[in-house]
């Protein structure tokens, strides 16, 4: 059957449905109130600020046999940490989803300090903070439970609190982005000055030919793959974690999962300009159309080259 799309009508969706006309396909701008045709592939990438209303619909569209780029995991998980740290347990840090200061008091011998803390939502580390002692961790906790932990654009985050091991030695976050069965990219968000944290930081360092050939990115990548799979993803981002502290081995560990990621063209190193590689070979792709290879910012034409050829 010809493909025919609909796009949930955020900014991802209209660009998407823009490249679909240009090349002569089927595409609908829709908003989180439609129904789609069970015929239909839906692409739904949620606001983030409020994602619950399209999240029902795309769900509901995969419930009664519809389609969609984006799983049911995938978007269950969407700013939803909570659900992140549930499902996706054995891929993370050891952590726990505190409810109660009897929990917290638990955790800190458990989990030793410092903890990295959480909210169920954000962005760009605006909502992680690290908790270097017993009595911030537990001030934190008070915040978190009982008092209601303000952030500036940023609902109160009140009643849980997300913490997990900090994982010390880690200058960078490797940041794997999936947008097919296969195809991706991968490279390095580095550490803001004088912090611990990568997410926003805009420094992204592109891998060495060595680096995009060795064994600790294979490995890297493996763990990505394994979370995609536990998400029955095809369209994910992953922020990787080297974890030294593993009682068995050091392996690598995803931080965050997301449906989004930025394009701009001025973060050199990054999704615009990473080349595209085939995520199980390590091998770049080089499409009929660009036979010396692609980068990230041709994302639109790689998925609507694989939903075409899907939906022969």
């Amino acid at each position: 059957m010809p493909l025919k799309l609909a796009c949930l009508s955020t900014d991802w969706g209209r660009k998407l449905h823009a490249a679909a006309l240009a090349r002569g396909l089927n595409s609908t701008l829709i908003d989180s109130r439609s129904t789609p045709t069970p015929a239909t592939v839906l692409f739904c990438r949620p606001p983030q600020r409020d994602p619950s209303q399209a999240v029902r619909m795309a769900c509901a569209h995969l419930e009664g046999g519809g389609k969609s780029v984006q799983s049911t995991m995938d978007l269950k998980c969407y700013e939803n940490r909570v659900f992140q740290m549930d499902m996706l347990e054995e891929h993370y840090p050891a952590g726990e989803i505190v409810r109660t200061m009897e929990w917290a008091e638990e955790l800190i011998h458990n989990l030793g300090l410092p903890i990295v803390s959480k909210a169920p939502f954000g962005s760009s580390s605006a909502t992680v903070r690290l908790l270097a002692t017993r009595e911030e961790a537990l001030a934190d906790a008070r915040d978190c439970l009982q008092r209601g932990r303000q952030f500036k654009h940023w609902p109160t985050q009140f009643g849980v609190a997300l913490w997990q091991k900090f994982l010390p030695g880690n200058d960078y976050a490797l940041r794997v982005t999936q947008i097919t069965d296969r195809l991706g990219w991968v490279f390095k968000v580095m550490n803001r000055a004088h912090d611990w944290r990568a997410s926003g930081s805009g420094m992204c360092v592109p891998l060495t030919p060595e680096e995009m050939q060795s064994r600790w990115l294979r490995s890297a990548i493996d763990a990505h793959l394994a979370v995609a799979r536990r998400m029955n993803s095809r369209w994910i981002g992953t922020d990787m974690l080297y974890d030294r502290t593993s009682p068995h081995v050091p392996r690598w560990v995803a931080v965050d999962v997301t449906l989004a990621w930025t394009l701009r063209k001025e973060l050199v190193g990054g999704h615009w300009d990473a080349p595209v590689i085939d995520l199980h070979t390590l091998e770049p792709h080089r499409p009929a159309w660009a036979p010396g290879g692609c980068t990230g910012a041709y994302q639109w034409q790689l998925l609507l080259d694989d939903l075409v050829e899907r939906h022969k």
